[in-house]
């Protein structure tokens, strides 16, 4: 067992909290906790050093443990959603505004880390179509669709009235302007201040 002061300390603490006797290193576990969602991060902690040194030797330790810690962290990815649904699961009906909002925030971090985790079956394709449907564009699109077939080309009239509707009542009036009459002052408006 080589290596420097710090890694045979850290080495020493993994087996000592997760030794057993199918997984004499207890480096296995440590595969398994990250599996189940636990992060590099809170392990690191756990044992007073750096994540990213932790991160180094868990992946440095042993032959063919890479492999193992990514598909550990694409199985934290399942266990991150469900950790989320119990999240939002465990809000009780009386539950406040600020706690629904914490319950919230937990939870769409937690779906964003299985997407990063996981991209492959979780994180949402950009490549996929967006479809966005207006029902009101495409009224006014079938609307425009009857104009341009009823009507004779060059026409601008109004839409056609549908056929079991009486037409609809104007209530209109036309008013002309009449110029007044130059040399006429007398029909010119007064013009007040």
């Amino acid at each position: 067992m080589g290596g420097t002061p710090v890694r045979l300390k850290l080495k020493a603490d993994v087996c000592a909290a997760y030794a057993t006797d199918e997984d004499p290193d207890g480096w296995e576990h440590v595969i398994d906790l990250i599996a189940s969602g636990v992060t590099v991060s809170a392990l690191s902690k756990k044992f007073g050093v750096s994540r990213s040194f932790f991160s180094t030797v868990l992946h440095s330790d042993r032959v063919g443990i890479s492999d193992r810690v990514k598909k550990a962290h694409k199985d934290a990815a399942e266990a991150l959603l469900d950790m989320a649904q119990a999240d939002v699961d465990d809000l009780a009906d009386t539950a406040t505004r600020d706690q629904v909002t914490l319950s919230r925030v937990r939870a769409d971090t937690k779906i964003k880390l299985a997407a990063l985790k996981d991209p492959e079956r979780y994180q949402t394709k950009p490549d996929a179509p967006h479809v966005h449907i207006s029902i009101g564009s495409l009224h006014f699109e079938a609307l425009r669709a009857a104009n341009r077939n009823s009507l004779p080309s060059g026409t601008h009239a109004a839409l056609p009235a549908h056929p079991s509707l009486p037409p609809a009542p104007v209530d209109a009036e036309i008013i002309s302007i009449e110029e007044p009459a130059h040399g006429n002052e007398d029909h010119a408006p007064a013009v007040t201040g």
